[in-house]
């Protein structure tokens, strides 16, 4: 996908694909400001895959990608399903990255990297829910391997490299994840002190007994939760991402029509 400024709004311009993964049509619910909406049809993952997503956002283009539902990955007889995501984040360009999520299932062999590659005056919202196992019907991450890395630089400089590897005999370890199927992480870079504060005063007001904490590194606020329900964990980032959206990525609260069909 690339993204281009053309006047006062920002279009999707040169999209190659191949397989099933579908880039929906742009929508402008902000004005000049792009939704877009990444359909995978098959619904989920199976061994030997490769779904490849990558995005360049021109200078002062301005991006919001989400997804209609959670990527499932299948149960593996041997091969692995391989996800790559690479974005590059021009001057005074602003990427939303805020997919719903992935579910692992029992015996899935996945290796997924998300790489993110801003420029100076770039801004970023971006997170990253991972469910290992499918914890509303009992089912437990009790085979199978994970690795997943998620990795930001500004210029050559690395602002947030994390990585989460599950395998069959760390999951059964009770340290691992204090034994929660849900680790999710949100980042939001161009943050302040004041918006830490923020986070973690909706983070105190949720109704749930949870896990969850916010974090300033320079000027990336991350936000961590660790439980059983990814609706929990979208839940919370989507209220931290609406109230801090003003003073961050300076736009006005406006949540995808998808999230809420």
């Amino acid at each position: 996908m690339k993204f281009q400024k053309r006047e006062s709004k920002t279009i999707l311009g040169d999209t190659k694909r191949r397989g099933p993964l579908v880039v929906q049509r742009p929508f402008y619910p902000e004005g000049g400001g792009c939704h877009v909406y990444l359909i995978h049809p098959p619904g989920g993952v199976v061994a030997g895959d490769v779904l490849q997503i990558s995005a360049d956002l021109d200078p002062n283009t301005d991006v919001l990608i989400t997804t209609p539902g959670a990527t499932k990955f299948y149960r593996s007889a041997g091969a692995i399903a391989v996800q790559r995501q690479i974005f590059n984040v021009s001057d005074d360009a602003c990427l939303e990255w805020l997919p719903q999520g992935s579910i692992y299932f029992p015996g899935a062999e996945v290796k997924s990297t998300t790489e993110v590659y801003l420029s100076p005056s770039s801004r970023l919202a971006i997170w990253d829910i991972q469910c290992f196992g499918r914890p509303t019907v009992g089912e437990k991450f009790n085979s199978g391997l994970v690795d997943s890395s998620l990795s930001i630089f500004r210029g050559e400089t690395p602002i947030f490299i994390d990585r989460v590897r599950v395998h069959e005999q760390n999951r059964l370890r009770s340290s691992l994840l204090n034994s929660n199927p849900v680790v999710a992480t949100f980042i939001m870079i161009g943050a302040t002190e004041r918006d830490v504060e923020v986070a973690r005063g909706l983070i105190a007001k949720c109704v749930e007994r949870i896990e969850a904490s916010a974090t300033l590194i320079d000027d990336a606020l991350v936000i961590r939760y660790l439980g059983d329900s990814t609706n929990i964990a979208q839940d919370i980032f989507s209220d931290i991402w609406s109230a801090l959206r003003p003073y961050i990525m300076k736009k006005s609260e406006m949540r995808p029509r998808i999230w809420d069909t």
